[in-house]
Parts: C-alpha cells; structure tokens; sequence
C-alpha cells in the first residue's frame, strides 16, 4: 500500500441511498485536496456518501469506513447534523490507532473548536474558516519547518493546554486556489457536478451560520475561470448539469448577465440550477438565465409573514414576495425553503407560511420546510436571547428520508448514547435542539392539518 502524507474524509450525507447516482460532490475537501497536491503532499481520500455500508448512522459501520484510511494524519470535514456520529466513531477508532493525528474542519466543527477539544480529547486539532492554507501549514508543522502557534485559523491540542490561534484572513483571490481534486472521485456515483464561483454571503440572517463562517464578506471568481471549470467537467467527465452551490449567486446582477453571455456565445449545451434572493430576480435577468440554460433555483423564502422575514434578518426589499414566487416559476423549476419554529413567531403568522406554501404548490413551486435549528455560530443561537431544548422525538422530522425507508432505523439513530453526548455538550451540538418559545409541536399539527409536505 502507498505511504500518505495524509487522510482526507469527506464525512457527509446528502440523501437516501439508492441504486442511481445520490452522492453530492464535495467540493471543499476536494479544494483541501487539491491545496494539499499543489503542495506536493500525497493524499489518501474518502467520501462517507459513497462508501458507507449498512446504517450510515451505526457506530460499526461508521468505525470501518474510518479503519480505511491509511496516513498518520487524519483531516475530516463535517457538518452539524453528522458532528455527534462521527465523534463517536473517533472515539473508538482513535483506540484502534492512537498515534493518529485528528484534524476537524468544516462548518459543523469550526464554531466550537475549542469546546470540541476540551470533551473530546480524540481530537487534536480544528480548523475555523478557510482551509486550503491552514491545512498545508499543518503538514508543514508535521516535517517540523514551522510550529502549530504559527497557523492561523488552527485550534490545536498542546502539552500546556487548548491553544487557539488568531482566525486567519479571508482569501481574496480565489481565482488562484487550484481546481478541485476531481480525479479522486468515482464520478459515477455523483448526481449533478457542482460548481462554486464565490465564496461567503454578506446578509444578516439570524437563523443561518454560513454568513458568520465566511466573515459576512464574499469573495468572488472570474467568470472565464469558472467557464474553464465548466469546460474542464465537460470534456474531462462528459458533464452537462451543474449546481452552482454559492449562496448569494445573484448578488453581482452585471456578473451574472457576463456568465450567461459566455455560455451562450460558446454554445454551451448545458443546464444549471442555482440559488437566488427573491428580490434580486426580475423578467429581464429570469429570461436571461433560462436562455443560457438554468432550469432550476431555489428561493430561501422562510415565511409567509412579511414581519418573521425581517425580525429574522432577511432583509427583503420587498414585502410582497407572491408575485415574483409565481413570475419565477414561469422561468424555472422552483424550489422554496420555508422554516417552523421561529422563537419570535405566533401561530398566526406560522398561517401565514402555510398560506404561501399554498400558493407556491398550486403553481408547481415545491416547498421545503425544516425546523429552525439553533446552529453554532448563527446569531439567533449566540445571543442567548432564547432557550433551547432537546427533544429527539421533534428532531426526528429532520431525518425523515430514512423515516421513510424504516421505522426500526429511525430508533437506530438517535440512540441513547447519541442522546446523551448530545445533552452533555449542549453548545457543540446545538443544531440538534430547538427554541423552546418556537411551539414546534402546534406548528407541526397544524403543518399536518393542512397536508402540507415536511
């Protein structure tokens, strides 16, 4: 077997397994990875989604797929909803190979680093931010050319202690990051390939993490790099679908009409699907986007009440969102999030959600609706302005595709030893409660009431 400097995991789940393609790619330990490569490391990858055998929540299950990798150096990254699995799994596999160096990064991970460390002593380092640099920087630390004190954006495990570094600076010319380490994936196994032409999001949203994560400041790459992406997917994997992941894709009108004037002008025969701000959309801009080949967005709408979308941060410029909701849906295949259990929110506004949810499914606009979870480094959550509380009979509406497939592995999630970490360790597992003042369980009633999809 070949010696790696280092074991990159993607540990993430997107949907419920099937026989068709159901992985979503992973872009930010492929960019890791290519960093890593750019660098002249050698890196050993695996991604959860397509590997995973059985239960993808069983601590077995997810111990063997650990026991695959292969280097003294272990960097995973991870989300909320899979944080309290996976560090169960380390707890046991660090066991079956203490000399392993265990870096975390990702959103799940990075708001509670130093929390992390202090309970789960498997763990040896997190990452906050970007990590592209901060990862090679490690390696480095590792053939001894510099210290872990030096590295910015590194939370690390010391013989005096928790040691939390300065956050490191946010890249700017992201242009100048390798392309993702697309050689390493079974590309079979993937549904559409993604693509990311910026990087953060400069609203305010209480209720959401990401734009806390990337500073609330967005960087942004050249649209002939991201046309080279595209053309590099094409005629490297035969790819014609693209999800563009960026949260704010729309934000720069100007640069998006370039985008569809570049595929349009090469001829591209491509679809793509992206995520959009209600306001920001007009008939001009729609009709521009479904020309160069955009098929499906999806709106973060959140609530039928105009007052909810402003208490919440959203910072619509408008109040009536129903026309352009129905204006939209005669461009594209829309999707629309909407979210229950506000803490600041009445039964009769919660109507009001359903009220629009209404609307959106009577002009073919599918609704999606999640409980609000109290994420790590979300406002709503780090304002201690409103109580939270666990309780795994409402958390279990949020894995409700494995619902679907079987109530006996449903119970096999949660399971009692699941439970109680998470109740242990309330600030790092946030995003498995919710607001106590946010009546999920009238909410969820009247959602059902009304036949509404959850």
């Amino acid at each position: 077997m070949k010696c790696h400097d280092i074991s990159m995991v993607n540990f993430f789940l997107h949907r419920e397994p099937s026989k068709k393609p159901f992985a979503c790619i992973p872009m930010g330990t492929l960019y890791l990875t290519s960093a890593l490569e750019a660098a002249g490391y050698s890196v050993d990858f695996h991604d959860y989604q397509v590997e995973f055998e059985g239960n993808p929540y069983h601590p077995i299950n997810i111990l063997n797929f650990l026991k695959r990798t292969s280097a003294d150096i272990l960097g995973i990254s991870c989300m909320s909803n899979m944080l309290p699995f996976l560090l169960r799994g380390l707890r046991s596999f660090k066991r079956h190979k203490p000399g392993t160096f265990i870096i975390l990064g990702g959103s799940g991970p990075g708001g509670t680093a130093k929390e992390i460390l202090q309970s789960f002593p498997e763990i040896d380092a997190v990452v906050r931010g970007e990590g592209e640099e901060t990862i090679v920087e490690i390696l480095e630390a590792h053939r001894g050319q510099r210290k872990l004190e030096s590295i910015a954006g590194l939370t690390f495990r010391s013989s005096n202690g928790i040691v939390v570094n300065p956050p490191r600076a946010r890249k700017t010319d992201i242009d100048a990051i390798p392309l993702p380490a697309y050689h390493k994936l079974p590309m079979e196994k993937y549904i559409n390939s993604s693509i990311l032409t910026s990087r953060g999001c400069p609203y305010q949203c209480l209720f959401c993490d990401i734009s806390p994560n990337w500073d609330r400041k967005i960087a942004q790459r050249s649209i002939e790099s991201v046309i080279k992406e595209i053309l590099f997917l094409i005629n490297n994997y035969g790819r014609n679908k693209f999800s563009i992941l960026d949260d704010t894709f729309i934000l720069n009108r100007g640069r998006v009409l370039r985008f569809c004037a570049e595929i349009i002008e090469r001829k591209l025969s491509i679809e793509w699907s992206c995520m959009c701000r209600i306001d920001l959309l007009d008939d001009d801009l729609m009709a521009f986007m479904q020309k160069a080949g955009c098929k499906k967005i999806f709106l973060g709408i959140e609530s039928g009440s105009s007052r909810i979308r402003n208490k919440a941060g959203k910072g619509f410029k408008i109040d009536n969102v129903e026309p352009l909701i129905g204006k939209a849906a005669r461009y594209f295949e829309v999707a629309a999030s909407f979210i229950l259990g506000f803490p600041f929110e009445t039964i009769d506004e919660f109507r009001e959600t359903i009220y629009l949810i209404i609307y959106c499914l009577e002009r073919g606009v599918k609704p999606q609706m999640s409980i609000l979870s109290p994420l790590p480094q979300s406002e709503l959550n780090t304002s201690g302005l409103y109580k939270k509380e666990f309780d795994p009979d409402i958390l279990l509406v949020d894995f409700d595709h494995y619902k679907k497939k079987s109530e006996r592995m449903n119970k096999n999630i949660l399971t009692s030893d699941i439970q109680e970490m998470i109740k242990s360790n309330p600030k790092i597992f946030s995003a498995f409660y919710h607001y106590k003042t946010g009546m999920i369980r009238e909410k969820l009633e009247l959602a059902k009431k009304y036949g509404l999809p959850l």
